[in-house]
């Protein structure tokens, strides 16, 4: 009988298919008594049977959530980002005694294959030449060379018992290697050295030590012991890498009703698997496989981004500086700078070409009186108004200023260019640098 608790869980998968945006913020699963998340599309089975079809189904045992992978493997963690799982089972190692067995872990029918960045290939023996067979040789093919007929391996010997040295794994009692990319077969071949080179009775030791095992395990995981010589070497932790399956990403974009990567994420394609992972784009977090969500960097209280002023947007984030300086704001940018631009541009006119004082004293109360006003507008089009208002005013004072001083209409004297973008089609409101400058988001 299935427990309350996974009827509970099965019941919030079911609404995944239902909403996205509420499902992206649904916890991973647990096995009860377990700490081990189990996010989608990984899933907790109704029963134990559901766990003989490869895939994503998650057995909850006892000892703890199971995997059924043509043996039953332990899930110690489950990676969304880096698409693997951490198992562990008595089945990770194949062992041969006096040429009597040989061990075969298949995964080629399932969504999976060992990972060749986080596992490491290891036999251990005095007589010990375990050879990967490549899966895709022919059996029976006499054309077939060495190197078609296995893909990877090592060769351990022992000359005497005081060569063997614990801890160490270089070829003396253990010798190790690195996984074949894409292997989905560990089907192993022993052969032993010893046997064509003297008679059996010559073997170092007792016959146990004939006994050659191999075996496939996460790196650093396995510490080489000369006692592993005669002893069953028990539960070894092992990384596999997962995929969806259906295609690579351009072919399985083409069945929406399908494709896994669902809103602000992105598909890239599995090397060595004929599938494809999701993951979040870029300012997004959460599950790809539900949908992502926007991360807020400007309330992120371990990294403020910026030096001055912070406006998030959607998949990032916006730096904005305060009026008179320039920059783009960041922290780990050209941060916020003094804005010299009005007083190199004043210091490069000649003569009559200057702003007269009055100008200047007009510019800057307004600048002064806007920065007053700008920070409880909500929208730029909001600024933008009081700009156009602000610029309107100044130039109906500068009007009034010129007919009082009795100089030339306001139509024949030089504008004002600073910050000048020659986009208005008034002369005085034109020349105006509130409305031609930066605004400060």
């Amino acid at each position: 009988m299935v427990s309350s608790m996974v009827l509970a869980q099965l019941l919030l998968l079911c609404l995944l298919s239902l909403s996205s945006s509420s499902s992206s913020q649904i916890s991973p699963f647990k096995c009860p008594n377990s700490s081990v998340d189990i996010p989608f599309p990984f899933h907790i089975a109704t029963n134990s049977s559901l766990t003989s079809t490869p895939g994503f189904a998650i057995s909850c045992r006892q000892t703890g959530p199971m995997i059924l992978l043509g043996g039953n493997y332990s899930v110690l963690s489950i990676s969304l980002l880096e698409g693997y799982v951490r198992v562990t089972g008595q089945t990770v190692y194949s062992s041969q005694c006096h040429n009597n067995s040989q061990g075969i872990i298949d995964l080629t029918a399932t969504n999976y294959m060992f990972s060749h960045t986080q596992n490491k290939f290891t036999a251990v023996g005095c007589d010990a030449m375990a050879m990967i067979r490549n899966s895709s040789d022919v059996v029976g093919n006499t054309n077939s060379t060495v190197m078609s007929r296995y893909s990877g391996g090592c060769v351990s010997f022992c000359a005497s018992n005081g060569s063997i040295i614990s801890g160490e794994c270089s070829g003396v009692g253990c010798c190790q290697s690195s996984v074949p990319k894409g292997l989905n077969k560990l089907d192993l071949e022993f052969t032993s050295i010893r046997d064509q080179l003297m008679p059996p009775t010559s073997v170092v030791g007792s016959g146990s030590t004939r006994c050659s095992k191999a075996f496939i395990a996460e790196q650093d995981s396995y510490v080489f012991s000369r006692h592993d010589l005669y002893k069953d070497l028990g539960n070894l932790p092992m990384v596999l890498d997962w995929y969806i399956q259906g295609g690579y990403c351009k072919e399985a974009n083409r069945s929406r009703e399908t494709y896994m990567c669902k809103e602000n994420s992105y598909c890239y394609e599995v090397e060595d698997g004929a599938g494809y992972r999701c993951n979040c784009s870029g300012g997004y977090t959460g599950n790809p496989y539900i949908g992502c969500v926007d991360i807020d960097e400007c309330n992120d209280g371990n990294f403020y981004p910026c030096t001055h002023k912070c406006i998030n947007i959607a998949g990032g984030y916006n730096c904005t500086c305060p009026m008179g300086m320039t920059g783009d704001g960041k922290k780990q940018g050209t941060g916020c700078k003094r804005d010299t631009t009005m007083l190199s541009t004043c210091l490069k006119l000649k003569g009559e070409e200057r702003p007269r004082m009055v100008e200047v004293a007009i510019e800057l109360e307004a600048l002064r009186r806007l920065m007053k006003q700008h920070l409880s507008l909500k929208s730029e089009k909001a600024l933008r108004e009081l700009m156009e208002q602000q610029s309107a005013e100044d130039c109906q004072e500068m009007q009034l200023l010129q007919e009082e001083s009795g100089q030339e209409k306001m139509s024949n004297i030089e504008p004002l260019k600073l910050y000048h973008r020659d986009s208005a089609s008034d002369k005085c409101m034109e020349s105006s640098p509130l409305l031609s400058m930066d605004l400060p988001w």
